[in-house]
């Protein structure tokens, strides 16, 4: 009787041991993939606001080339190698950009 309660004891406190590994190793794993997930997350938004940069530097190029464009169709001077072009609203627009 005394050694089937020992035994008893002994697989219970084998038991108990396995599952407070388990617990410890788990809330561990755990702990590593929040901390995986705030990262990620904050890496997404800074991919988020590089994006939404990168969009309104195009729309703004895309407005500079249009005004460019229109400048340069209001331009009726005709080129030559000899024309002085320096003052022209294209150049002066272009070096004030």
């Amino acid at each position: 009787m005394n050694r089937i309660l020992l035994i008893s004891i002994a697989v219970l406190a084998v038991a108990f041991g396995l599952a407070c590994f388990v617990a410890v190793y788990r809330g561990n794993t755990i702990d590593s993939l929040n901390e995986r997930i705030g990262t990620l997350s904050a890496n997404v938004e800074t991919l988020i606001k590089g994006r939404e940069k990168d969009y309104a530097d195009k729309v703004e190029l895309a407005k500079r080339n249009e005004e460019l464009e229109q400048d340069a169709k209001k331009d009726t001077s005709c080129f030559t190698w000899t024309t002085d072009i320096s003052t022209s609203p294209v150049v002066m627009r272009l070096r004030k950009d």
